[in-house]
């Protein structure tokens, strides 16, 4: 396929629910949108959002990048598969470019799938589901969090992810008991602890919410390093999220590409019960490779597509993202979606319950309202 045109657009939304951040409240989501066109006149569109404190890049950097991977996918011949994308002179730098990436990889996917009449998670498989099964994210204080926990019961949720570690360790306690009550036994419970404890203290709230039949939790330890002793202790089974931000650092700061067998944090991912991937945030080639390939023998990990407050572009391509590469039937987190408001989309991705249609929210990102966007390239 030739990407015959590109454009870049800047999008500031202020939004009407602040976004809850660590150094306080984010007021307005900001990013670029790739439009991408193909020598037939197909569109397709990507999204590249750096996170304020959590992204390696910054909107700056992110700009410029974007700039010269549009030049470079314009200037080539035709680009046979996504794989061919991380060849391009810009993401061959150890410089941070995850946003950047993934808009690109997300914007050509689409134009494949829409030149070729298709949905962009059927472009390899053909089996697999119109629907996907989603996550919601319980956060807030404790009447916000029974009221969600209470939503996700009414409207069909199979999973729920409830933040633990800001809070004293009883109240955080307290939280897990509530919500297990409210859900059922037959909902599943995740925590997500965001590193918050030393070796010690984790081990003490494990043992303590083993009763609660966790499903898993997201990194409970400062240390990575400490999260297979915390497992073994406990019975609790781990997952990784900053972890594999660690691993992506040790990836991009080689020169350039050797074995991964010795890059120390590879075996605490391996070892994880799930993977939880923010493909906007983090992502490379390189991590790729690790993260898709099969598990070895006895290993029993999933991968967890995860969004981090995209608009709607962002969320309708790690849909698309999660039904090609999630493990099947394990519901992903997107429900970060919420907090955009107002979007970028005249028509909102139908994001209302615990099972959504894949169709639906495709037909949906392609409702761009380019009235709320500045062209920022080409001038």
């Amino acid at each position: 396929m030739k990407i015959s045109a590109a454009e870049i657009f800047q999008y500031a939304l202020d939004l009407d629910s602040p976004i809850p951040m660590r150094d306080g409240p984010l007021t307005t989501r900001s990013g670029f949108l790739l439009k991408l066109y193909d020598a037939e006149g197909h569109v397709a569109w990507g999204e590249a959002a750096p996170l304020p404190g959590f992204s390696r890049e910054n909107l700056d950097t992110c700009r410029s990048t974007l700039v010269e991977a549009a030049e470079s996918l314009m200037a080539r011949g035709d680009v046979t598969d996504d794989g061919a994308l991380g060849e391009l002179p810009v993401f061959q730098s150890t410089e941070a470019f995850s946003a950047a990436y993934f808009a690109v990889e997300s914007a050509w996917r689409q134009l494949v799938a829409t030149k070729t009449n298709t949905l962009p998670w059927k472009a390899r498989s053909r089996f697999r589901d119109a629907s996907l099964l989603l996550n919601a994210l319980l956060t807030g204080d404790e009447d916000t969090i029974r009221q969600q926990a209470e939503h996700a019961v009414a409207t069909g949720y199979q999973a729920v992810k409830l933040k633990v570690g800001r809070a004293k360790m009883a109240d955080d306690l307290r939280l897990v008991e509530m919500v297990r009550d409210i859900i059922g036994p037959k909902i599943e419970l995740r925590l997500d602890a965001n590193q918050a404890w030393s070796l010690e203290d984790a081990i003490l709230f494990g043992k303590a919410v083993r009763r609660a039949r966790i499903s898993y939790i997201e990194e409970p330890c400062a240390s990575p390093f400490d999260l297979p002793a915390f497992q073994e202790a406990t019975g609790l089974r781990y997952a990784v999220d900053e972890s594999i931000r660690t691993l992506h650092d040790l990836i991009q700061g080689r020169d350039r590409p050797g074995p991964f067998a010795d890059l120390p944090v590879l075996q605490v991912v391996q070892r994880a019960k799930a993977i939880i991937w923010k493909p906007t945030l983090i992502h490379s080639p390189e991590l790729g490779k690790l993260l898709f390939e099969e598990s070895r023998p006895g290993q029993t990990r999933i991968l967890v597509i995860t969004g981090s407050f995209e608009t709607g572009i962002g969320t309708a391509a790690l849909a698309n993202y999660a039904a090609l590469f999630s493990s099947p039937g394990v519901p992903v987190g997107l429900d970060t979606y919420r907090w955009i408001d107002p979007d970028v989309l005249e028509q909102r991705l139908p994001l209302n319950g615990g099972v959504v249609d894949l169709k639906a929210i495709n037909e949906a990102s392609k409702t761009v309202d380019e009235s709320r966007l500045t062209r920022i390239w080409p001038r």
